[in-house]
């Protein structure tokens, strides 16, 4: 166990207890979560309202949203950023 917790702590040079995803290092936190970026882009280009429901989203909540592709792959939608839109939990 002691060798386990040694090798976590040697790669990220900092004690567990520490690591923390909504730390105020910026890079840790997009490491963590690699969409907050792609989420903020896109909610600002959709006027900050939920892609299905036209409801207001606070950037405050934008962990609370995901991303969901407007034309579903299985329906020819293309593999891509702009077929991709920020929607609330409940139009999940």
């Amino acid at each position: 166990m002691y060798k386990m917790f040694k090798n976590i702590h040697d790669t990220s040079r900092q004690p567990l207890y520490t690591f923390n995803a909504k730390d105020s290092n910026a890079d840790l936190y997009n490491t963590l979560n690699p969409n907050q970026d792609i989420k903020s882009m896109l909610c600002q280009k959709q006027g900050n309202r939920c892609a299905k429901c036209q409801n207001y989203i606070m950037m405050k909540d934008i962990d609370y949203y995901k991303l969901k592709y407007l034309v579903p792959l299985q329906q020819g939608g293309q593999n891509d950023v702009n077929n991709l839109g920020v929607v609330c939990p409940n139009c999940l």
